[in-house]
């Protein structure tokens, strides 16, 4: 069966913070200075604890009851609550002395990270070859070709020169212009004259 704790069930005081100190069991903060603050947290405590005077814990009741008195006292008194707190600093100092060193946690290590290559630049793509366009040779313009020489015209050929061939397979002979006649052998004679009538 667990012991009693009046210390933790009426007061809320844990037993790691056990003898407590008279700042503790008043619920006050360590080294306050309001007196008033002092007083009220007295009053409040006693009025709390006298509850339990008269059941099974009346011993203990009465026992706590002296202790926060007790604090009530020294803590209103200037003088009395001075040298208190000298004492309760000189007790800090001197646990904090007795608290072993704690190691420094080890950081973890990290990995040894591989030297990064440098960055490779991006490689732009060679440049195209034009290739070599031959030389074009220059067209000579189109000489002119001079019209063809016109064929002389021959001039008509009088109708009585050339006759067209007769239809049907007579061959007729071209006519040719009679010879000129002289002039002389135009005029008639009496004699050629008489004889064309006779002959008539």
């Amino acid at each position: 069966m667990e012991q009693f704790d009046p210390y933790r069930i009426w007061l809320g005081i844990p037993p790691q913070d056990q003898p407590a100190d008279h700042y503790r069991l008043l619920g006050i903060g360590r080294f306050e200075s309001d007196l008033t603050v002092i007083s009220n947290a007295s009053d409040r405590q006693m009025m709390h604890v006298r509850v339990f005077q008269t059941g099974q814990h009346s011993q203990l009741s009465q026992k706590i009851l002296n202790e926060l008195a007790n604090a009530r006292l020294c803590l209103l008194n200037s003088e009395r609550k001075a040298a208190y707190d000298l004492q309760l600093r000189s007790s800090e100092v001197a646990s904090a002395a007795q608290v072993p060193p704690q190691s420094m946690p080890v950081p973890p290590q990290s990995m040894p990270v591989p030297p990064q290559s440098p960055p490779v630049p991006p490689q732009s793509p060679p440049p195209l070859q034009s290739m070599p366009v031959p030389p074009q040779s220059v067209a000579a313009p189109p000489r002119s070709v001079p019209p063809p020489p016109r064929s002389a015209v021959l001039p008509p050929t009088p109708s009585s020169a050339v006759q067209p061939p007769p239809p049907g397979n007579i061959s007729i002979a071209p006519s040719f212009p009679a010879p000129p006649v002289a002039a002389s052998s135009l005029v008639e004679t009496p004699a050629e004259s008489a004889g064309q009538a006779l002959s008539t």
